[in-house]
């Protein structure tokens, strides 16, 4: 239940919004991701798993982990930066660390791909290769 609708959306999400948005999107993409799928799955989300499971949690422990989380602390620092003027070395520099973001994002899912059931899907696969 909480996977389909609450997924990391970062690791295909993101790529295909640059893909199908372009890069000017990829912002739109992140705030979305971090301030609703991961929020919420991190919070009501670990609450349902939890009562699912029959334990107890309380959404007043749920802040803790979410502040301590590195791509939470990166959008907080970026939203708390954004009315700052970097230098253009360093604004470059930090433009083109942002663009590894969805390569590195297609880089993790390829490599958690399980070929066998690749090969066994190959079929339907190529189908909708070719009519997309």
């Amino acid at each position: 239940m909480l996977t389909g609708g609450l997924a990391n959306t970062s690791f295909v999400g993101l790529p295909m919004i640059e893909a199908h948005i372009g890069a000017h999107g990829m912002s739109y993409g992140i705030v979305i991701d971090q301030l609703g799928s991961y929020l919420a799955l991190s919070t009501v989300g670990i609450m349902l798993a939890a009562s699912c499971s029959g334990e107890t949690r309380h959404l007043a422990g749920a802040g803790a982990p979410c502040a301590r989380f590195p791509p939470f602390i990166a959008l907080a620092l970026a939203l708390a930066l954004r009315p700052v003027s970097f230098a253009p070395a360093l604004d470059d520099a930090l433009a083109r660390l942002g663009a590894t973001v969805a390569p590195i994002a297609l880089l993790s899912v390829a490599a958690n791909c399980d070929s066998v059931a690749i090969r066994e899907r190959a079929r339907a696969l190529a189908w909708v290769w070719a009519t997309s």
